[in-house]
């Protein structure tokens, strides 16, 4: 009788261990990921074209969300990679409600910097409440990173702007 209650108790211990508070998907039919799908040319100090009152002293991201596509768009505008990066991608993963995206270049081609607005699909991706993390390539220890909470239920769009002082931002 008595191992028969302590396989009870671990039973339902298990079970209570095992439960998930995160967002991370339920859905089987749901892989969560993502890619950049756009970035502009190097905006060289000119006016921005798709936000004109981000100046380039700081940086945004935009999001929205498409719950029925299961699709999160993010903008980030401002953001810092190198003159000449061939290619700009990033690595997306979701993992216990936190969101992280690692923004790379192909190459650093030249030799300087300058700002890009790209935009980023994560996918399969369920509404709810998530950590947003981006990790940028050139961000230095004077500026903040962007790390941030956003709650797809109440607010599925939305935006967070950050002061930039080191180069390329605040650059006249």
């Amino acid at each position: 009788m008595k191992k028969l209650t302590i396989l009870i108790i671990g039973i339902v211990g298990i079970s209570f261990w095992s439960c998930q508070t995160d967002t991370t998907s339920t859905n089987p039919d749901l892989f969560p990921g993502g890619e950049v799908v756009y970035f502009s040319d190097c905006k060289d100090g000119e006016t921005n074209e798709i936000a004109k009152e981000i100046d380039n002293s700081h940086a945004a991201i935009q999001y929205h969300s498409i719950a029925e596509e299961h699709k999160l768009e993010i903008r980030h505008i401002n953001a810092g990679f190198n003159c000449c990066p061939d290619e700009i991608t990033a690595d997306i993963s979701i993992e216990d409600g936190v969101i992280s995206i690692s923004e790379k270049e192909a190459v650093a081609g030249c030799k300087c910097n300058c700002l890009y607005d790209i935009d980023i699909d994560v996918t399969d991706i369920e509404k709810g409440k998530y950590t947003v993390k981006v990790i940028e390539p050139y961000l230095n220890d004077v500026d903040l990173e962007f790390n941030f909470e956003i709650d797809l239920n109440e607010n599925p769009d939305g935006e967070f702007v950050l002061e930039r002082s080191s180069y390329p931002w605040a650059v006249k």
